[in-house]
């Protein structure tokens, strides 16, 4: 990861090029495209480039981890610039996960004041927490009206749009300029909270959004050989009308080789800790064989609960430390969150919502559900976003384990082969 970090980011085709340097008519665009399309490296270009121009910009994402990546994205962006003209870049350029950004408008426009807060947890998909989250984007939308179209915003860049509400979004065309931009990124086959079927074009006509979808196709970060894996879950999971499918048409001449093990347990719905414990422990010889980091294992959790469980076991039985993101707390695990960095160098540890739109060339998913609690679109969502954060090493390769106690994937297992 670190490597990648000193590597400037190159646009790869002339598509993402052009959506990367130009502006539409209305200042609205809104691009489409499966896991590992390049949908969030146009957002980081685009965002270096009005930068560079003077431009202030906003880039916004919905789950908290998410926006540290892109903030690394527009640094390999801005590489190879002059110092100066990175660093007045980069002081143009604001970052912020979507509540932490409604907060940051109260404490600025009420210049400190302490006014009532909801404590909203994004991850939260109650009816109440879907009442508080309408009343924090109303009292933001109040407090952005009260300003002045020069305290607003040249462009706001928003990533992973499937995740986010319409009311949000009218909020965030709020906070920009009249003749300011504003762009969107979604993937409907990673709706993890049910949010994405909001998205309809009858619904956006009063967004902005003029025209249809840009689609980016092709998947430039899956390796090659693990492609019709992923693809094959979301025909066999997802209706036609939910799913986003990659294809290696980008890939032609990318020489890929990926290690995958499918290990569906016994005994059905079982604790799965043991096994992840194993799994991660024998990865670390794997690593110095293979010459790679063993802080590019990355292990993705079901839920905070299971998750805790496999890091506790893994530092008490092993001696193997990790960076986590499973606090019990609340407030100690959003801090945990904002403190998660992919160059640090232990094992990572995460939820699979933490870790969507990041990436890793040694994964570990984890698979458990209550035997009763049903199968419902966002758990097969979770699974699949889960299974599209692999990537390629520096050296071509992919490792990925799944360990699942799930019967209903027992099938697709067995399609893995090893």
């Amino acid at each position: 990861h670190k490597k990648n970090l000193r590597k400037p980011l190159l646009m790869l085709d002339g598509k993402q090029k052009e959506l990367s340097e130009t502006k539409t008519s209305s200042g609205y665009r809104r691009i489409k495209g499966p896991a590992g399309s390049g949908k969030s490296q146009v957002l980081a270009a685009r965002a270096a480039n009005l930068a560079l121009n003077g431009k202030r910009v906003l880039i916004l994402s919905y789950n908290i981890t998410l926006y540290a990546y892109l903030r690394d994205l527009v640094r390999r962006v801005l590489l190879p610039y002059p110092k100066k003209e990175r660093e007045r870049a980069h002081r143009n350029v604001e970052y912020y996960h979507y509540h932490g950004w409604c907060r940051l408008l109260y404490r600025r426009l009420t210049k400190g004041r302490d006014i009532f807060i909801d404590a909203v947890r994004s991850d939260d998909s109650t009816d109440e927490a879907e009442e508080m989250f309408k009343r924090q984007s109303a009292k933001a939308l109040k407090l952005i009206k009260q300003q002045s179209e020069e305290e607003k915003y040249d462009v706001i860049l928003v990533d992973e749009g499937q995740d986010w509400r319409l009311y949000m979004w009218d909020v965030v065309r709020a906070a920009v300029k009249k003749d300011g931009e504003l762009i969107l990124t979604a993937d409907k086959t990673q709706d993890l909270y049910g949010t994405a079927s909001a998205w309809t074009d009858e619904a956006m006509i009063g967004a902005g959004f003029r025209g249809g979808w840009v689609n980016l196709e092709g998947s430039y970060r899956l390796p090659k050989d693990y492609i019709p894996f992923v693809s094959d879950f979301a025909e066999r999971f997802f209706t036609e009308d939910r799913r986003e499918l990659p294809n290696d048409d980008q890939q032609e001449l990318a020489i890929d080789e990926t290690v995958k093990h499918w290990i569906q347990l016994d005994d059905d719905y079982e604790d799965t800790t043991e096994r992840c414990v194993e799994v991660i422990a024998n990865k670390l010889p794997l690593c110095e064989q293979d010459e790679l980091p063993y802080s590019d294992i990355t292990f993705l959790a079901i839920d905070n609960k299971r998750g805790n469980r496999v890091v506790r076991h893994l530092k008490e039985e092993k001696g193997i430390k990790s960076i986590f993101t499973f606090a019990n707390d609340y407030d100690v695990q959003k801090q945990q969150k904002l403190a998660f960095s992919i160059s640090k160098e232990l094992v990572k540890a995460t939820t699979i919502h933490s870790f969507k739109g990041w990436e890793s060339p040694l994964l570990l998913v984890q698979i458990e559900r209550d035997a009763r609690i049903g199968v419902n679109n966002e758990y097969l969502a979770t699974i699949y976003t889960a299974l599209t954060r692999l990537k390629c090493s520096v050296r071509g390769k992919a490792y990925i384990s799944v360990v699942c106690s799930d019967p209903y994937f027992s099938d697709y297992g067995c399609s893995w082969s090893e």
